[in-house]
C-alpha cells in the first residue's frame, strides 16, 4: 500500500513545491503584486487537480480488476476511455479559465489593483497546465493500478519537482513575466511527452 500510494503522496506535496517555489519567484521579480495575482492560480489548482484525480480514481479500481484478472484488452480499453475524459476536462477547464479570466480575477481582486492586470493575462498562460496535467495524472493512476509503482512515482517527482523547479527559475529569464505563468504548463507539458513516448515505445515493442 505504501510503496504503490507513494506517488499520490508526493503529488499532494508536489502542490507544496508548486506554491512555495513559484511564491518565492513572483515576489522576487513582481513584488507583492506578483504575489497576490499567483495566489488566484494557486486557489484554483486544487479544483483542476480533484477534477483530473476524479477521472484517474475512477478508472483505477477498473483497470486494477481487469490486471488482476489477466485481461489486457480491457485494461487498454478502459486506459483509452480514462485519457480521453481527461483530455476533456483538461480541455473544458482550459477554455473556462481563458474566457473567464476577468471574471474569476475580479472575485478575489479589484481592477484598481496592480494584481489585477497581472492575474488577467497570466491565468490565461497557467490554464494551459490543465490539458497536460489531467493526462499526467490518469497515467500515473494507470500506473499505480497495474502495480508499477517506481514509474508512477518517478513521473510524480519529474511534474512536480524536476521539471518544475527549472522551469520556474530559467523561463523567466528567455520569456520574462509570462515564463513564471508558463512554468507549470512546460513542467506538465514535458512530463506528459515523456509518459506518452515510454508508453509508445513500450507497447510497440511488446505487440512485436
Amino acid at each position: 500500500m505504501i510503496k504503490i500510494g507513494f506517488a499520490t503522496f508526493l503529488t499532494e506535496l508536489a502542490m507544496s513545491v508548486m506554491m512555495l517555489t513559484g511564491n518565492y519567484m513572483f515576489i522576487s521579480l513582481l513584488g507583492e503584486d506578483g504575489v497576490a495575482a499567483y495566489a488566484i492560480a494557486c486557489y484554483l489548482f486544487p479544483i483542476v487537480f480533484s477534477i483530473s484525480n476524479a477521472v484517474a480514481q475512477s478508472a483505477q479500481p477498473i483497470i486494477s480488476f481487469n490486471y488482476g484478472a489477466h485481461m489486457p484488452q480491457r485494461v487498454s480499453k478502459t486506459l483509452q476511455v480514462s485519457l480521453f475524459t481527461a483530455l476533456v476536462c483538461g480541455i473544458t477547464v482550459t477554455l473556462c479559465l481563458w474566457l473567464g479570466a476577468k471574471g474569476i480575477v475580479a472575485m478575489f481582486l479589484s481592477p484598481q489593483e496592480g494584481a489585477y492586470q497581472l492575474a488577467v493575462k497570466g491565468l490565461p498562460l497557467f490554464a494551459t497546465c490543465a490539458i497536460f496535467f489531467a493526462l499526467n495524472i490518469a497515467f500515473i493512476g494507470y500506473y499505480q493500478s497495474i502495480e508499477k509503482a517506481a514509474a508512477s512515482t518517478v513521473y510524480t517527482l519529474l511534474r512536480g519537482v524536476v521539471f518544475l523547479v527549472p522551469s520556474f527559475i530559467l523561463l523567466p529569464r528567455v520569456a520574462g513575466v509570462a515564463g513564471l505563468w508558463l512554468a507549470i504548463p512546460v513542467a506538465e507539458f514535458l512530463t506528459c511527452i515523456l509518459i506518452y513516448s515510454r508508453y509508445f515505445v513500450t507497447h510497440r515493442l511488446m505487440s512485436q
